[in-house]
C-alpha cells in the first residue's frame, strides 16, 4: 500500500488503522497506539480534522488509552471525536451514538458516574431511534443482522448497573428500559409485521404476502436438503424473498407501523401495575473475563423508580442442575438453597398473595423457578404462596391487562399417533391435503436419535379421549387427529384456520448447538459460512414428531412430494396461527431451545411467531401417564370457567398432592404468555 499510494494517502492510513486493530486484538496496546497515531496524523494532513475518518482514528486511539488505563486521555480523545461527528454527521447518525457510548464508558472507568449515566442514557435513546428507524425499512433477516451488530450497548448498561447501582441509581431505570427493549425485540417486530398485513383487509397486499410465504417455504425446504439435491439456487430464492418482503414493508405502511410497540419504557409498565402486582425482569451482567452475574429489576406502582437486586453467579446455579429433579423442586436443603439464590433477595419486596410477573433470562429460561420453595423454612412453594406468572417480557402485562375473557369455540387435538407407517399409508394420508412438491420435505433425518426411533405414547389415546369428552360436553367444536391421520400435512393445514385451542400430545425434540455438526440431519443443512445469506439454524434443531415420522428419522426413503412427519420449529414459525389463544405441547422438552439475548429459539418461539397467545410446554421428559392425568384436570378447570393460569395452577396442584414425592411429574410444565 505504501509503495503503490505513498505514505500521504488515505488508503495507507486505513491500512495502518487495520494493522493497529490487529495489534489491539492480541493485547499489544502500545504498538496499536503507535500505528493509530500515525494513521491519525496522515488523515489530519490528507482529509482534515472535520472528516469522519479523522473522528474514527480519534475513537480508536481512545479505546487503546482506555485499555492501558489512561482514562483521562481516553475521555479527551472521545470528546474530540464526538464533537467532530456531531458537526459533520449530526446527532442522529449511528456513529455519533457510538462516540457518545464510548465517552460514557471512559467516564465510567474514570469514576465520573453521573456524567457517564447521562451520556449512556442519551446513547441508548439514539440507538433505539436508529434501530427502529432502520427496522421499519428492513426485511426480517436484515433486522436480525442489524440487531446483532448494534446491541453492544446493552451488556455495558447491565455491567455498569451491577457494579454501580448503589452509587448512581439512574443506571437502574436505564437497565430496566434496556431489558424491555431487548427481550423479544426481533420476535415482536415479526409478529406485528405479519399481523398488520393479515388484518389489513387489502386483498392485493395479502395475496403478495401469500406469494412471499410460499417462496419462503420453498427456500426453507431447499436448506433442508444437501446442496447436491437442491432444485433451486438458494441465493436466488433469498433475493426473490427479500424483494417480496421489501414490497410488503412499503405497502403495509398504509395500515400501521410494526415497530410502534417495541420501545416501551418502565414508566408505561408501572402505569399498568396494580397495588398487589410486581414486575420482575431478570438480567445477566458480564463481569470480568468469565463471570456472569444474575440480577433482578423490580417495579411496583407506588415506587419512584425500579429497584436493582443482585442475585447469584451463573456457575452457582449451573452446578446444581445435574442433580435429581425431585431434590431441586422440593422444600429440602437443595430446593431451599436455590430459593436463597433466586428469590430470597427479592422476598422483602413482595407479600403473600401478590401477583408476580417475571421475565426470565439465560439459564432461568430452562428452570421452572416459579416452583421453588417460598422461603428458607416453608414447605409451601412460590406458586402456592404468590400468584406468579412467567412472561417473555414484562411488556406482556399491558396485553394481559387489556385482554378480554376468552371463549373457546373450537379445538384441534393431536395424539395417539402412529410413528411407523408404510409408504402406501403415507401417500393415502398425504393425498387428503394439497402439498406443493417443491416444498414437501423428503426423508433427510438419519442420526439425530443415533439410530433410535420414537416409541408410541400409549396413554395419549386416553388423554385425547378424555379431553375431547370434556370439550364437547361444553359445546366446543373439537377435531382429533390420531393414528396415521396426525401427519405433517394435516398440521400445516391448520394455517389460517383460527382454532382457539391446539393440543399436541406427541414427542418433541431439541438438539444442542454443539450437536449440530455431529448430526447428519443438520450437516446436510449447514450453509457455507461465506454465503451472502446467513441462515439461522437454531429453529431447525427443534420440532415435533408427527405420524410417520420414524421413517425419515431413521434415514429411510419416503415417497416423493409428501411431508416427512418431522415438523421443525422453522416450519411452524411460517404458519398463521393468530387465532389460537392456547397451545398445549403435551410432549417432552417442548420448552427447550437455544438461549439468545432476546429469548429462547425453539418451539415456543416458533409458535409465538406464528401468532399463538399462550403456550404450555415442558422442560424435561415426563411420563405420558402422568401427563394425561394433568391435562385432564387442566381442561376440566378451563371449561369450568377458570382463566388459563388458574386452571393450570389447579391441575398442577392436584398432581402435586397426588404425588408429593415426585416434583418431576408436575414441575416440568410451564405456562408462557
Amino acid at each position: 500500500m505504501k509503495k503503490v499510494f505513498g505514505e500521504n494517502h488515505s488508503y495507507y492510513a486505513l491500512s495502518l488503522n487495520n494493522l493497529a486493530s490487529n495489534y489491539y486484538e492480541i493485547g499489544n496496546y502500545q504498538k496499536s497506539i503507535e500505528l493509530n497515531e500515525k494513521s491519525l496524523e496522515i488523515r489530519k494532513k490528507v482529509l482534515g480534522e472535520n472528516h469522519p475518518s479523522y473522528a474514527q482514528s480519534l475513537n480508536n486511539l481512545a479505546i487503546n488509552y482506555s485499555a492501558i488505563g489512561n482514562y483521562q486521555k481516553s475521555i479527551e480523545l472521545n470528546e474530540k471525536s464526538l464533537e467532530i461527528r456531531k458537526k459533520v454527521l449530526g446527532e442522529n447518525h449511528p456513529d455519533y451514538a457510538t462516540s457518545l457510548s464510548n465517552l460514557a464508558i471512559s467516564q465510567y472507568d474514570f469514576g465520573l458516574l453521573s456524567q457517564s449515566s447521562k451520556n449512556i442514557a442519551k446513547a441508548f435513546e439514539l440507538t433505539k431511534v436508529n434501530i427502529l428507524k432502520n427496522f421499519s425499512e428492513m426485511t426480517e433477516s436484515e433486522r436480525n443482522m442489524f440487531w446483532e451488530n448494534n446491541n453492544g450497548i446493552i451488556p455495558y448498561i447491565n455491567k455498569s448497573t451491577f457494579e454501580s447501582f448503589t452509587k448512581e441509581n439512574s443506571f437502574v431505570s436505564l437497565c430496566f428500559d434496556g431489558a424491555l427493549f431487548t427481550k423479544g425485540l426481533l420476535l415482536s417486530s415479526s409478529v406485528a409485521f405479519n399481523k398488520i398485513i393479515l388484518e389489513s383487509g387489502d386483498s392485493l397486499l395479502i395475496d403478495l404476502y401469500d406469494k412471499y410465504r410460499i417462496n419462503r417455504k420453498i427456500l426453507e425446504k431447499q436448506y433442508e436438503k444437501p446442496i447436491s439435491e437442491r432444485f433451486f439456487n438458494t441465493d436466488s430464492l433469498e433475493n426473490i424473498s427479500s424483494e417480496y418482503e421489501k414490497q410488503l414493508i412499503k405497502k403495509s405502511k398504509d395500515f400501521g407501523d410494526f415497530t410502534k410497540d417495541i420501545s416501551m419504557d418502565w414508566k408505561e409498565i408501572q402505569k399498568e401495575l396494580k397495588k398487589d402486582e410486581i414486575a420482575i425482569e431478570f438480567i445477566e451482567s458480564y463481569i470480568g473475563k468469565d463471570s456472569v452475574m444474575y440480577s433482578a429489576l423490580l417495579l411496583r406502582t407506588e415506587w419512584d423508580s425500579p429497584k436493582f437486586i443482585p442475585l447469584f453467579e451463573k456457575r452457582e446455579i449451573e452446578s446444581k442442575l445435574n442433580v435429581n429433579i425431585n431434590a431441586l423442586y422440593s422444600p429440602n436443603i437443595l430446593g431451599k438453597e436455590l430459593y436463597s439464590k433466586v428469590w430470597s433477595p427479592i422476598s422483602k419486596f413482595i407479600e403473600k398473595g401478590d401477583k408476580i410477573y417475571f421475565a426470565p433470562t439465560g439459564i432461568l429460561y430452562q428452570m421452572p423457578i416459579e416452583y421453588l420453595p417460598s422461603s428458607d423454612t416453608s414447605e409451601v412453594l412460590m406458586n402456592e404462596y404468590y400468584k406468579i406468572k412467567r412472561v417473555s417480557t414484562t411488556k406482556e402485562i399491558v396485553r394481559i391487562h387489556n385482554s378480554t375473557k376468552q371463549e373457546y369455540g373450537s379445538a384441534v387435538l393431536y395424539g395417539d399417533l402412529s410413528y411407523d407407517l408404510d409408504n402406501n399409508t403415507l401417500l393415502t394420508q398425504s393425498s387428503k391435503y394439497t402439498t406443493n412438491e417443491l416444498y414437501a420435505t423428503r426423508g433427510i433425518i438419519s442420526s439425530s436419535q443415533r439410530g433410535g426411533v420414537w416409541s408410541k405414547l400409549e396413554y395419549t389415546k386416553i388423554e385425547l379421549d378424555k379431553i375431547k369428552t370434556i370439550l364437547t360436553d361444553r359445546k366446543i367444536k373439537t377435531i382429533t387427529y390420531t393414528k396415521e391421520e396426525g401427519n405433517e400435512e394435516s398440521f400445516k393445514n391448520l394455517d389460517g384456520k383460527k382454532n382457539k385451542i391446539i393440543h399436541v400430545a406427541t414427542h418433541g425434540f431439541y438438539l444442542e448447538e454443539k450437536e449440530k455438526r455431529n448430526d447428519n440431519y443438520l450437516q446436510r443443512m449447514i450453509i457455507n459460512d461465506n454465503a451472502p445469506h446467513k441462515v439461522d439454524l437454531s429453529l431447525y434443531r427443534s420440532g415435533l414428531i408427527l405420524s410417520g415420522g420414524n421413517i425419515a428419522w431413521r434415514g429411510d426413503t419416503i415417497p416423493s412430494n409428501i411431508e416427512d412427519g418431522i415438523l421443525l420449529s422453522k416450519e411452524i414459525s411460517s404458519l398463521d396461527l393468530r387465532g389460537t389463544e392456547l397451545l398445549v405441547l403435551s410432549a417432552c422438552q417442548t420448552g427447550l431451545g437455544e438461549v439468545k439475548t432476546e429469548g429462547v429459539f425453539g418451539l415456543q418461539r416458533a409458535f409465538k411467531n406464528s401468532g399463538v397467545k399462550t403456550i404450555i410446554a415442558s422442560l424435561w421428559e415426563v411420563s405420558d401417564v402422568i401427563t394425561a392425568e394433568m391435562m385432564t384436570f387442566f381442561y376440566t378447570n378451563l371449561t369450568n370457567g377458570d382463566p388459563k393460569q388458574i386452571a393450570f395452577n389447579k391441575a398442577q396442584q392436584t398432581i402435586k398432592t397426588k404425588y408429593p414425592e415426585n416434583p418431576e411429574y408436575w414441575a416440568a410444565f410451564i405456562i408462557i404468555d
